[in-house]
């Protein structure tokens, strides 16, 4: 139980740690992630400003005329949108998965069992408080019913009916 625990926990601390590095990278150089393709579509989006501001400027250009310069430009800035928004999709989040719960070793509880059981109900109870409910309830069964009783009445009441569900 306290193994799992601690590999848990180290798996939240490098996972935290590997989140920070990539936040420090991200501060000084955000340019490493950054597509290409976002680039580009950056500087085509500046080439278009600056041509419409041109052509704003020119009293000779007519709106239609402006308008079917700018719809070309602007369907090629949408397209690149969309496929910078389609790699970002297709782009793997890191998959962590959930470390799988410590089980209780049978040979194990049936040992802890025969040992618990030749304390006696006091020692044995004494030593069942300190444990967590799965282990006590694993164990319980393994004991003899008139010993089980004796340890389930030293414990508190409400610990007592959980442990009975």
């Amino acid at each position: 139980m306290k193994t799992t625990i601690v590999i848990v926990v180290g798996a939240v601390v490098s996972a935290l740690i590997i989140i920070q590095v990539l936040f420090l990278l991200y501060a000084n150089k955000p340019e490493i992630f950054v597509d290409a393709g976002a680039v580009k579509t950056a500087d085509s989006l500046q080439q278009t400003e600056t041509h419409v501001t041109a052509a704003a400027s020119n009293p000779e250009v007519r709106p239609d005329t402006l308008e079917a310069e700018i719809k070309p430009t602007l369907e090629k800035i949408k397209k690149a949108v969309q496929a910078q928004k389609e790699s970002v999709e297709k782009k793997e989040q890191p998959n962590i998965t959930a470390v799988p719960e410590a089980k209780i070793d049978t040979v194990d509880v049936k040992a802890q069992a025969q040992m618990l059981e030749a304390m006696g109900a006091d020692g044995a109870s004494k030593i069942m408080r300190t444990m967590n409910d799965k282990e006590v309830k694993a164990i319980l069964p393994k004991l003899k019913k008139r010993t089980a009783a004796k340890i389930l009445v030293s414990f508190d009441p409400d610990r007592a009916a959980r442990l009975l569900r």
